[in-house]
C-alpha cells in the first residue's frame, strides 16, 4: 500500500464529490466495487473517502489504471490524499509506482481510495452531493453513505437503470447499496426549495457586490463614455473593456466554483471567471446608471421529473438587462456584445437589493431537469 504526496488531486468540484472522476475512463475495466462514505461535522467540515476496486485482466487494463491515477495526481488539491493498494492473485501485495503494463498478472486487483478532508466555503445551507455511475459492464457492488451533523430535512433522488424515486426524508444519514449496477445517479440536497437556493445565492452575491462601484471607480478606459449615452452604448463599452482588459481564469480558492469575488478585487487583479465577469459588469453598469443583474444559467435537459434544488446545475453566469418589458442577456466572457441565449437555460436571475428594497422581483423558471 502506498500513499501519494499531499499535493494530489481529488475529484471534488466545489462541494460536489464526484465518484465518476475515478471511473470516467474505466469502461473497459472490470470494477469489482465502488464505495463512497462522507461525514459532515457541525462545522460542515467533510471527511471520508471513496474507493474503486478494479480487476486488471490484461496489460491494457494496467495502462488504463495508470491513466486514471495520473489524472488524479495531475490536478493537485491539498485537501485529499490517494491510497493505492495492489493485490496479486495469490493475495500478496506489491507497490504500485514501479508497475508497468506487463508487470501484473491477470486477476490482479487494484484498489484506489481517495481520502478527503474539506471545509465548505460558507455555503452549508446549500449542501449537495452526487454519485454517478454509467458504464457498459456492471459494477459488482456499489455502496453510498452520507452522514449529516444533525437531523435535518433533505431531498434525495435515486435513478437506477432508468427507474427513479424522489422523496423527502428527515434523518441524519442516507445510505444506499446495490449489486451489479451499470447505471446509477444519487442526488442529495439540503436545500429543499428553489426559493431557498435563490435567497442564499442572492444574499451571497449581494454581499460581494457590497455598495457597488462609484463613478470614480470606473477604469480610465470607460471614462470617455457619454453619461447620457444609450444603455446599449454603455453595455457594449463595458463588454469590450472586460474582453480586452480582464483575463478569464478560474480561481484556485475553495468555493470559487460557486461564488464570485468582489468586483473591485476582480478589477484590480484583472482576471476572473464567468461569475466574476458578470458581477463586475453589473457593478460597472450600475455605476453608469444602467440597472443590470447577474443570471445563473445551466444546460437544458428533458425530463418529466422536477429538479431537485441543487446549486450545481448552474454552469455559467450572464448579465441581464430589462428594457421595455423585455430582458436581454449578455455573455461577458465573449467578444460578441450580445449572447444568443436559449431562454430555457435561464434558471436564476439574481436581482440585487438597494437600500433594503428589491429593485425588481426575483423570478425562477422552474424547468424540469433530468440528471
Amino acid at each position: 500500500m502506498i500513499k501519494t504526496a499531499p499535493g494530489t488531486r481529488h475529484i471534488i468540484f466545489g462541494m460536489v464529490f464526484l465518484l465518476s472522476g475515478l471511473m470516467g475512463q474505466a469502461h473497459a475495466l472490470t470494477v469489482l466495487s465502488s464505495a463512497k462514505d462522507i461525514a459532515l461535522d457541525t462545522g460542515w467540515h467533510a471527511t471520508g473517502h471513496y474507493t474503486c476496486v478494479y480487476e486488471a485482466a490484461s496489460p491494457d487494463d494496467v495502462g488504463k489504471l495508470h491513466q486514471i491515477i495520473g489524472q488524479v495526481k495531475d490536478r493537485p488539491d491539498k485537501s485529499i490524499q490517494m491510497v493505492i493498494d495492489v493485490r496479486l492473485p495469490d493475495g500478496s501485495s506489491v507497490a504500485w509506482e514501479p508497475v508497468t503494463q506487463n508487470d501484473l498478472p491477470p486477476g490482479t486487483r487494484v484498489s484506489i481510495t481517495v481520502d478527503i478532508a474539506k471545509d465548505f466555503p460558507g455555503f452549508e445551507g446549500l449542501f449537495a452531493d452526487t454519485m454517478h455511475i454509467n458504464q457498459g459492464d456492471p459494477i459488482k457492488y456499489v455502496s453510498y453513505r452520507i452522514q449529516f451533523p444533525r437531523r435535518l430535512s433533505f431531498i434525495r433522488k435515486v435513478v437506477l437503470n432508468h427507474k427513479s424515486r424522489e422523496d423527502m426524508d428527515c434523518a441524519d444519514r442516507f445510505t444506499w447499496s446495490g449489486k451489479n449496477v451499470s447505471r446509477l445517479d444519487i442526488f442529495i440536497s439540503t436545500a429543499i426549495s428553489w426559493e431557498q437556493v435563490t435567497r442564499r445565492y442572492q444574499s451571497h452575491f449581494q454581499e460581494r457586490l457590497g455598495g457597488g462601484l462609484l463613478p470614480s471607480d470606473l477604469p480610465i478606459q470607460l471614462g470617455d463614455i457619454n453619461p447620457t449615452g444609450s444603455p446599449d452604448e454603455k453595455i457594449r463599452a463595458v463588454l469590450c473593456f472586460l474582453n480586452s482588459e480582464i483575463v478569464y481564469r478560474r480561481s484556485p480558492g475553495s468555493g470559487h466554483a460557486l461564488l464570485p469575488d468582489p468586483p473591485l478585487t476582480v478589477l484590480q487583479r484583472k482576471w476572473g471567471d464567468c461569475k466574476d465577469f458578470a458581477l463586475l459588469a453589473t457593478a460597472l453598469l450600475r455605476a453608469m446608471d444602467i440597472e443590470t443583474f447577474v443570471v445563473l444559467t445551466g444546460k437544458p435537459r428533458n425530463s418529466t421529473q422536477k429538479a431537485i434544488p441543487d446549486p450545481f446545475i448552474f454552469d455559467h453566469a450572464l448579465v441581464g438587462f430589462d428594457h421595455k418589458g423585455q430582458t436581454t442577456y449578455y455573455d461577458c466572457t465573449t467578444p460578441e456584445p450580445v449572447a444568443a441565449v436559449n431562454k430555457q437555460q435561464i434558471y436564476l436571475p439574481l436581482k440585487m437589493f438597494e437600500n433594503d428594497k428589491i429593485l425588481a422581483s426575483i423570478t425562477h423558471c422552474d424547468i424540469p431537469i433530468t440528471y
